[in-house]
């Protein structure tokens, strides 16, 4: 294999780690559980939220909007100005953590803030219009 060719076939290899991060939606979970169960330090524009459990530590900066997972002290998932810099689906416990944090944690935190928006709507649309929620939700 000649330099070329290895830079190509590397080149493709990081093409498809890319998607695979996208495809996962490693980035939306991993900031959503910084934000939900993370503690915010401030900085002089936003704030790095920093969820740390079990070797997991997730930093990430809602101005940038940048963010960082590490695992076991090792960087395995970075993304840097909306681009995914570092990915390491090789390094074993980290995803399946992230994940099961998502789904037992913050997911049902969504669905909560989700349920009060609504019944706070339904609040002002009776207020406003005179329309039961029975008369929207069926």
């Amino acid at each position: 294999m000649n330099v070329e060719t290895g830079a190509d076939r590397v080149k493709q290899l990081i093409k498809a780690r890319k998607e695979e991060a996208e495809r996962l939606g490693i980035y939306g979970m991993a900031w959503r559980v910084a934000r939900k169960l993370g503690k915010p330090e401030p900085k002089k524009y936003g704030a790095y939220w920093i969820f740390h459990r079990n070797g997991l530590k997730i930093i990430w900066d809602d101005y940038a909007p940048n963010l960082d997972i590490t695992y076991g002290g090792q960087l395995v998932f970075r993304v840097h100005l909306g681009d995914v810099e570092a990915y390491r689906p090789d390094v074993k416990g980290w995803l399946e953590q992230l994940k099961q944090i998502y789904e037992d944690e913050v997911v049902p935190l969504i669905e909560a803030e989700k349920r009060k928006e609504l019944e706070e709507y339904l609040k002002e649309i009776e207020q406003r219009w005179g329309i039961k929620p029975e008369e929207v939700i069926g």
